[in-house]
């Protein structure tokens, strides 16, 4: 099964990895194949979308 993960975070003092980790790791324990790791860090004054595969 494939699946895409979806991570965001929406203030400099959040980290986007508290969310990534535990989702990465979901993942792996079922068999899932990662097709695409979505990182989006926004706030109300700036907004920056980061799309990578992982």
């Amino acid at each position: 099964m494939k699946a895409a993960i979806y991570a965001r975070v929406s203030t400099d003092k959040q980290e986007i990895e508290t969310q990534l980790n535990p989702l990465l790791d979901f993942c792996k324990k079922r068999g899932f194949e990662i097709y695409k790791v979505y990182k989006d860090t926004a706030s109300g004054k700036t907004t920056n979308h980061d799309a990578f595969n992982e």
